[in-house]
């Protein structure tokens, strides 16, 4: 039994002991994590304090601006939830390294208990001889009168009766007080099962939480619901979830714009996923500036059709790249069409072919650089 117990309690070390190894690791990495985050703050920072793209240097829109400020406070969040997270991860290790520490002072007293008890199993066997003496006491007592050289002889026998008594009284106090001990012991046991408890809800209290993490992380993916696996291949994400409800109508204003660019030969339909498929590489690079041109105004036709916010410009750079002559032509006459329904429509070219049909130029790139015309 004492090995067994002995046993156990090594097993308890040796389990709190990989509790608190893991526990570090975890805590590095969640430290890992705040200066990542740490990072991502400052560059955000930085951004919003500038209004201005670190990259091209131009101002940010104001929804760019919105969102960046969005993501600042999640990471703000998120920073806070792992302080949070490594500050607990740190108060379980203290509390598992006191556990360690009272499961060796338990090992400790285990060892010594079991001496006591050998001791005290000694005694008793020695209290067991010593028994026929004290019965035969009151032989010895009616036979004072055979001599008196007897009589002392039981005089003496009695003397070391009574000491030996004496011990046994002792031994006998020595063993309540080891009954006592280990009733203390066993409500120890009792507190240290009710922690294990206790520390087992908290480890499926953080599993839950990573179950919950993980749900979110994925809802917000942006990659595709294939590439989580055929398993989560029916898993909506938030941006399906939000892509599905304009999906259709994408696809309408799509085929009517494919109609007007004459690039209605090579089909284009969206879906929630918005995954590239293998037939758009391998098009031409006409046939592609035309799919790119199809797209794109169809995007602003939805935006226009859904934003509360309706801008009444159009800004277009390098449209006719890559277009032959039909191409060019049908492009001009969808930002002809544009035209009447917008204020402003500001192209930016390359081809000489704008200012043969009337359009108001106002500026050019000549010989001796910009000219502007008012």
């Amino acid at each position: 039994m004492w090995a067994e117990m002995c046993t156990s309690i090594e097993s308890d070390i040796a389990a709190t002991s990989s509790k608190i190894n893991k526990l570090r690791i975890d805590g590095n990495n969640v430290s890992n994590e705040l200066l990542r985050s740490a990072a991502e703050i400052a560059k955000l920072q930085e951004a919003i304090s500038n209004h201005n793209c670190m990259f091209c240097n131009q101002e940010i829109a104001p929804v760019t601006h919105d969102r960046m400020k969005r993501d600042l406070e999640l990471c703000h969040q998120q920073e806070s939830e792992n302080k949070l997270t490594h500050q607990n991860i740190l108060t379980e290790i203290n509390l598992l390294n006191g556990q360690l520490k009272e499961f060796e002072i338990e090992l400790a007293q285990q060892v010594k208990n079991e001496k006591l008890q050998q001791e005290t199993k000694r005694l008793e066997t020695r209290r067991d001889e010593l028994s026929p003496l004290v019965v035969g006491m009151d032989d010895l007592i009616q036979s004072r009168s055979k001599s008196e050289q007897d009589l002392k002889d039981l005089k003496n026998t009695m003397d070391l009766s009574r000491q030996e008594q004496y011990k046994i009284k002792s031994m006998i106090e020595v063993s309540e007080k080891m009954k006592q001990l280990s009733s203390v012991q066993t409500k120890a046991m009792q507190q240290l099962s009710s922690k294990r408890k206790d520390t087992q809800k908290d480890i499926d209290e953080k599993i839950r939480q990573e179950s919950i993490l993980e749900f979110w992380e994925r809802a917000f993916d942006r990659r595709s619901r294939k590439s989580w696996g055929k398993n989560d291949s029916k898993f909506v994400t938030m941006r399906s979830h939000l892509l599905e409800r304009s999906i259709k109508d994408l696809n309408s204003i799509l085929e009517e714009y494919s109609n007007m660019l004459g690039s209605n030969s090579l089909d284009i339909k969206f879906d929630s996923d918005l995954m590239v498929t293998e037939e758009y590489g391998k098009r031409s690079a006409g046939q592609r500036k035309r799919n790119q041109l199809v797209i794109f105004f169809a995007l602003f036709e939805l935006v226009r059709q859904r934003s509360r916010f309706r801008a009444n410009f159009l800004m277009l750079d390098e449209v006719f790249d890559a277009l032959d002559a039909k191409g060019q032509e049908s492009v001009k006459n969808v930002i002809d069409m544009l035209s009447k329904r917008i204020s402003k429509v500001f192209i930016i070219t390359h081809s000489p072919s704008m200012g043969r049909h009337g359009h108001n130029i106002k500026a050019v790139m000549g010989p001796k650089g910009t000219q502007y015309n008012y």
